[in-house]
């Protein structure tokens, strides 16, 4: 009878092993995307030889993809392959004709990363550099990214106008279908100030804008490696996002992040000065 016992345990160990063993083989092995796969969330342009890829995450959130023309002339970086990566929103913009609540905002922004990291699995697979960039609410995305599937796929991240710790009251009102900025008063003080979006489409913007901004990123990228591999842009009168705090900066400068200010910058100087610096950061000919 012990006998018995102990052969149904030792299969019942071995079964457990073989199991956890499959699950972290699963874990490890990468998909093998198509391009197909790619085309079907992402805008492909550019110089198709490229051996560097540009994975661009779009600011807003917007319900289209913006034209990235113009990005790219002033970035001077036609010489790259631009993979501009669908969000949730640009692929199923009638999803967003109803009010939903921000529950379901977090989970349908969280697929944003989920097609960046099919983006940079397909083109790392081919042995390419690949390259993200995020602007606005694109820094949210690539740092979800980040936060989840982190570095090794990549070889450089350009992060502009973004925030790791957005107040409290900012992302709250968000999340309740508002619109806001920052505002700087003469005498040093920043406020906030908020408008009610009327239609149910602007509304669910802002919450999908706050199921990302809600995130606190100090936290998601503690044990993060290769952070270093960031250059990331701040203003330091960001209408959109506010103004780094002082632990957000020593966090960064901890984790040796490439940080750079824009004194004085707004949320469109920031922008500006984070993509002039493109072309030499990821070294595009």
């Amino acid at each position: 009878m012990r006998t018995n016992i102990l052969k149904l345990m030792m299969i019942s160990i071995s079964l457990f092993l073989v199991s956890c063993n499959k699950d972290d083989d699963d874990k490890d092995r990468e998909k093998n995307y198509t391009l197909s796969e790619v085309q079907a969330i992402a805008r492909i342009t550019g110089n198709q030889s490229s051996n560097i890829v540009v994975v661009n995450m779009q600011g807003g959130p917007l319900y289209e993809l913006n034209d990235t023309a113009q990005m790219i002339d002033f970035a001077d970086a036609k010489n790259a392959l631009w993979v501009d990566v669908q969000q949730i929103q640009t692929l199923n913009p009638d999803w967003f004709n109803k009010d939903i609540s921000f529950a379901e905002a977090k989970t349908k922004a969280g697929t944003n990363a989920e097609n960046v990291d099919k983006v940079v699995s397909y083109y790392k697979s081919k042995g390419k550099t690949v390259c993200l960039v995020g602007v606005s609410y694109g820094a949210f995305v690539a740092q979800d990214y980040i936060a989840r599937y982190g570095t090794s796929k990549i070889s450089k991240a350009l992060i502009v106008a973004g925030r790791l710790e957005m107040e409290n009251e900012f992302w709250e009102k968000f999340s309740e279908g508002y619109d806001g900025e920052y505002v700087y008063g003469a005498d040093g003080k920043v406020t906030c100030t908020f408008i009610e979006n009327k239609t149910a489409k602007d509304r669910n913007l802002g919450r999908l804008a706050a199921a990302l901004g809600c995130k606190r990123f100090t936290a998601l990228w503690e044990n993060v490696k290769g952070l270093d591999k960031i250059m990331y842009y701040y203003g330091t009168k960001d209408e959109k996002v506010g103004n780094f705090t002082a632990e957000e900066i020593k966090f960064l400068v901890s984790k040796k992040v490439q940080l750079f200010s824009v004194p004085e910058g707004n949320h469109d100087d920031t922008s500006g000065a984070g993509v002039s610096k493109l072309k030499e950061y990821f070294q595009i000919p």
